[in-house]
């Protein structure tokens, strides 16, 4: 693992683009953003990319279209994660165990292994995912070494307490792969502002753009930070941005402001209200 520049400085690379049905494809234009990244800023820490990235916006996949699916993006994601001696949260591609068919955020080390997968646990029935995929049950947090990472996907923003656990476990920046499309663009926005400032953490949100299945993704791929402020945000052009991330700032504003503290304090209390009749 290459450490961060300096210590306590995280750079991030995400990019949003317009994924279609051809999936060599999809993965040629991560391919490029990454290249054109990689010439103007030298190196990151984490590269975040959107979900859907290389199969695009489907709703109906086979099992046979799964597996290639999934073999051809991590080896992307593998190659991608060596190039840039990042880690690279791949979010999303088909995960394919037996007859079961997940989507799932993968987590790449810098040397190319498979740290981890994220199995989107909210789908969303109204696309169609629930007849392509099962939901996971398990959400972890990540050492990497400059944060604890935690991972979420697309429809997760709407549940606060996933995000809520794993604070507690420790996470401090959260990589949210999305794919979310008009008129939903208000609700995406002031949900991952808002998880970033109740949670006092980074959060990096990475939506496709154009058209999909007659519908506008609107793109705006975002970094917020720990106050809900947005430090960084796209248009609806496919591109790219890096940011970086003050992990001592975050630290010292956790320090000043004990939130969960309090909220670990006081939640026996909550449980023990009753509303009479």
């Amino acid at each position: 693992m290459i450490p961060p520049v300096e210590e306590g400085e995280v750079f991030v690379l995400y990019l949003q683009f317009a994924p279609g049905r051809d999936v060599a494809a999809n993965l040629g234009q991560v391919d490029q953003h990454i290249a054109r990244a990689r010439k103007n800023y030298g190196r990151f820490d984490l590269v975040c990319l959107p979900e859907y990235f290389s199969l695009g916006v489907r709703r109906r996949l086979g099992r046979k279209t799964a597996r290639r699916v999934m073999r051809e993006s991590l080896a992307c994601l593998q190659g991608w994660a060596q190039d840039c001696q990042a880690y690279v949260v791949g979010g999303t591609i088909p995960e394919v165990r037996g007859d079961t068919v997940y989507d799932t955020a993968y987590l790449i080390d810098p040397c190319g292994d498979v740290v981890t997968g994220y199995r989107k646990m909210h789908l969303f029935a109204d696309w169609g995912e629930t007849a392509i995929y099962r939901p996971g049950a398990e959400a972890k947090v990540v050492e990497l070494g400059f944060c604890k990472l935690g991972i979420a996907v697309c429809r997760d923003l709407r549940f606060p307490n996933l995000f809520g656990g794993l604070r507690e476990q420790g996470a401090d920046i959260f990589c949210v792969p999305t794919s979310w499309n008009y008129p939903y663009d208000v609700d995406w926005e002031i949900l991952g502002r808002c998880r970033a400032l109740e949670n006092q953490a980074y959060f990096v949100l990475t939506n496709i753009t154009g058209m999909h299945q007659r519908e506008r993704f609107f793109g705006r791929s975002m970094a917020v930070d720990y106050r809900g402020n947005v430090i960084s945000m796209m248009d609806d052009r496919p591109g790219y941005q890096v940011v970086h991330l003050d992990m001592r700032a975050l630290q010292e504003w956790r320090d000043t402001f004990r939130l969960f503290g309090h909220e670990e304090a006081r939640r026996t209390l909550y449980e023990q209200q009753i509303v009479g009749e």
